[in-house]
């Protein structure tokens, strides 16, 4: 626990701002614990809650959520973003769909999160998605859901729009 806050600090010192949000590599996650620990390292959302092996919905649902820990009875003070799709999932190291089968299904996401009016989260690595294949992929997504006059914003954008408009007031 101290290792993630002490390393939190040292990056906000640098940049000279807090940091807010997290995604952790691989998407490790453990189910409440990691909840519990970027809560308490004071991270106010996070976007790693999604399948590295498939793309969907990990909770059943395309809403931000707080999560809820059973063990201790309690909400967890940090807001979810769950991943739906991300690129070494659909294109490289899991499904391993070739590009048509790819944006069949991701479309097929897109149109089921905005039957809902939810948030689709998606994780596009810049070191090896942004060039050939997965450039253009990249380019039709962000041309589809802007299409659809999406909101393209970033996960702080999200959580502080969330926070203040759908969040219940105390």
């Amino acid at each position: 626990m101290e290792d993630i806050k002490e390393k939190k600090q040292r990056i906000e010192k640098v940049l000279g701002k807090e940091i807010i949000g997290y995604r952790n590599h691989y998407l490790r996650f453990k189910v409440p614990d990691t909840w519990e620990l970027l809560s308490k390292a004071n991270f106010k959302y996070d976007t790693t809650f999604g399948y590295s092996d498939c793309a969907g919905f990990r909770n059943g649902m395309c809403h931000p959520f707080r999560p809820y820990n059973i063990n201790t009875g309690k909400q967890i003070d940090i807001i979810e973003l769950p991943l739906i799709v991300m690129d070494r999932t659909l294109l490289r190291s899991y499904m391993r769909l070739d590009v048509k089968k790819a944006w069949e299904l991701t479309k097929s996401l897109v149109d089921k999160v905005e039957q809902y009016n939810g948030v689709i989260t998606i994780l596009w690595h810049n070191n090896t998605s942004i060039d050939g294949e997965g450039l253009k992929y990249y380019e039709k997504f962000l041309k589809y859901v802007s299409g659809k006059k999406a909101w393209l914003a970033s996960g702080e954008e999200i959580y502080n729009w969330w926070s203040t408009n759908i969040e219940p007031r105390y």
